[in-house]
């Protein structure tokens, strides 16, 4: 594994007075950006987590515009700071601010993204066995998109309302790459309440899809600690 290596990142967000809009810009070079690749599908090889690391050298430069869904439709909703407390005319607690579903709180982003991309491969890891593609150092300049919306209620843990998240991303033949390719993903949540201020069923369902000859660093995974 690498050490004594560095990594620099950069952040800047430009807000549009009184404005949902914004413009971002999001940059990193860094030398400690590592990937797990265990092989393709549920078929791969059983090896360590040590074996499937594969160190990695990162340039990236993605601004993107922002367009923020709700941005100020929670300002106005119940605060216990305020004194704002349940109404029991209406069955709701009168020393507690009321959990209500909150209106719609989201954004959407869309924006160029530019890499260059040098993996070390250990001769041990399934990259060096199979050389899949990203496996040499390369470039891309593409383009990507996200959307997400968040309508739950406004207890710290979501007890009722939905979320909804998806990425798209696209890359053509530019700057050395070989072929085009593009990944598409999207996730969404469910909270159904089981009885009022008590228990409540959660679900989560989503996919994710690569199209084009995907270097091994986006294809999409099984798997993992985020899906669990």
């Amino acid at each position: 594994p690498m050490t004594g290596q560095l990594g620099v990142y950069g952040n800047l967000d430009y807000r549009f007075e009184n404005s949902p809009k914004a413009l971002t810009l999001d940059a990193r070079a860094t030398q400690i950006e590592a990937v797990r690749f265990f092989g393709y599908g549920n078929d791969s090889p059983d090896i360590s987590s040590k074996d499937a690391l594969v160190d990695q050298r990162v340039v990236s430069v993605e601004p993107a515009f922002v367009y923020r869904i709700g941005w100020r439709a929670r300002e106005n909703g119940y605060n216990e700071i305020r004194g704002e407390m349940g109404n029991p005319e209406e069955g709701e607690d009168s020393t507690k601010a009321p959990r209500r579903m909150r209106v719609s709180e989201g954004k959407f982003t869309i924006g160029p993204s530019v890499s260059w991309i040098n993996p070390e491969t250990p001769a041990s890891s399934p990259v060096a066995l199979i050389a899949p593609t990203g496996s040499e150092s390369f470039s891309m300049a593409g383009v990507k998109a996200a959307f997400q919306v968040d309508r739950t209620d406004d207890d710290a843990m979501p007890t009722s309302g939905f979320t909804v998240r998806a990425a798209a991303a696209g890359y053509p033949a530019l700057l050395g790459l070989d072929e085009a390719f593009g990944t598409l993903s999207a996730q969404t949540t469910g909270y159904i309440p089981i009885m009022s201020g008590g228990p409540h069923f959660a679900v989560r369902l989503g996919g994710a899809k690569g199209m084009g000859d995907v270097p091994f660093q986006f294809a999409p995974p099984l798997g993992g600690r985020r899906r669990l």
